[in-house]
């Protein structure tokens, strides 16, 4: 608080930049939860319908559900680099750091400890792959335009889940730098 009894505008934004963050991150588990309710209920019923070419409901909605996450976890490290970069050192300065900074020290380096990974991309992209290979067993019945598509999906997907590099005038020099997302 300023001593007219106002907050800091600085907090502020933190404030409303950490809960954009955490708004995003909800929404990504929503996709990821969705994601696999339709998974589950895509291959029940193509299987008790004895109907392949339902598989590419799924291959379709995953396929926009990882560009939505795509985005939203593009969107989330811009936002955590601005904090970490910008507005951490203006509120705490250098050596007393926040959130952003700490999580930054603190990441895990391992597969094990990358869950996040197998539990977005690895989730997203094999459910998606088990529709291709099951679209190409099924073949003689879906035709090769379900492959492609369901294919299509796919290849989609693994380019719009790629880790582009972060591009900012506030990162800390690191103009080439990966974001998790």
């Amino acid at each position: 608080m300023s001593g007219d009894g106002r907050t800091d505008p600085r907090l502020d934004e933190f404030r409303s930049l950490r809960q954009e963050i955490l708004v995003r991150v909800i929404f990504q588990n929503v996709l990821l939860v969705s994601c696999w309710a339709a998974l589950g209920a895509v291959l029940v019923g193509a299987h008790l319908t004895s109907s392949p070419e339902l598989l590419l409901v799924y291959s379709v909605l995953s396929g926009a559900a990882s560009a939505m996450w795509a985005h939203h976890g593009c969107r989330t490290a811009q936002i955590r680099d601005y904090l970490q970069s910008r507005v951490e050192p203006e509120l705490w300065g250098q050596d007393h750091r926040g959130w952003e900074s700490a999580l930054e020290q603190m990441r895990f380096r391992s597969l094990l400890g990358s869950r996040w990974f197998v539990s977005t991309k690895g989730f997203l992209l094999g459910s998606q792959a088990l529709v291709v290979a099951l679209l190409l067993i099924d073949a003689g019945r879906t035709g090769i335009y379900g492959l492609l598509i369901g294919s299509a999906v796919l290849l989609a997907s693994i380019w719009v889940l790629h880790e582009p590099p972060l591009s900012s005038k506030y990162s800390q020099g690191n103009s080439g730098s990966r974001i998790g997302l």
